[in-house]
């Protein structure tokens, strides 16, 4: 195989890697088997649930903290498996608070596990302040997965006061994994070695 087409091959394979998304069902248009306010892939712990509100995608379901009822934490997460320790994972994603909310955290983390579901490291966490935007506004975090790291957790969480009041928002989920820079690097010098070999068997 040509040099040429062995680089061209090799920079779509790192393309692909670094921006595929590796959440299931990342705007929550589809219904998982709990009913309508369950979302396929999602666990919905506490006080969470899919809602057809509008949402930024424009399909019309997103995912919602709620403000009110018991209990006063809320979240919901979804588990990554075949994680690589070394690679940077970014997660963006769109948020909205209500005006109404009157809660005292609402934050983004990526969690780090290992085979045994054990959480290693430390958390990579956004807090998502302002918590009441009126509006959709873009969220990015990123973080490098420690040694030992099978799963990457995606969770959202909300903490509000009793008798709490309006919703924190979620659409439009993006994972992706960046390899880690050995992995570019040895690439970079591979595709330098295959280019020279070209040239000498040229001359």
């Amino acid at each position: 195989m040509k040099a040429s087409v062995i680089v061209v091959l090799a920079t779509f394979v790192l393309a692909r890697a670094a921006s595929a998304n590796l959440l299931t069902n990342p705007g929550f248009s589809t219904e998982g088997t709990g009913g309508a306010q369950d979302a396929e892939g999602w666990t919905e712990a506490s006080n969470s649930g899919r809602e057809n509100w509008g949402s930024h995608d424009g399909d019309g379901y997103l995912m919602s903290l709620y403000g009110w009822n018991a209990p006063t934490s809320d979240q919901v997460y979804q588990d990554v498996t075949g994680a690589s320790e070394g690679y940077t994972y970014a997660l963006t994603f769109w948020h909205e608070g209500d005006s109404g909310w009157n809660g005292t955290a609402v934050g983004a983390s990526l969690l780090w596990l290992d085979s045994e579901g054990s959480s290693i490291g430390t958390p990579s966490t956004v807090d998502l302040q302002p918590y009441s935007t009126e509006s959709w506004s873009n969220r990015t975090l990123s973080g490098v997965a420690p040694a030992g790291t099978a799963t990457v957790r995606v969770q959202l969480d909300a903490t509000k006061l009793d008798g709490g009041a309006g919703s924190q928002k979620f659409d439009e989920l993006d994972l992706v994994a960046i390899p880690e820079p050995t992995a570019m690097s040895l690439l970079g010098l591979t595709i330098a070695g295959l280019m020279s070999l070209r040239r000498r068997r040229r001359s």
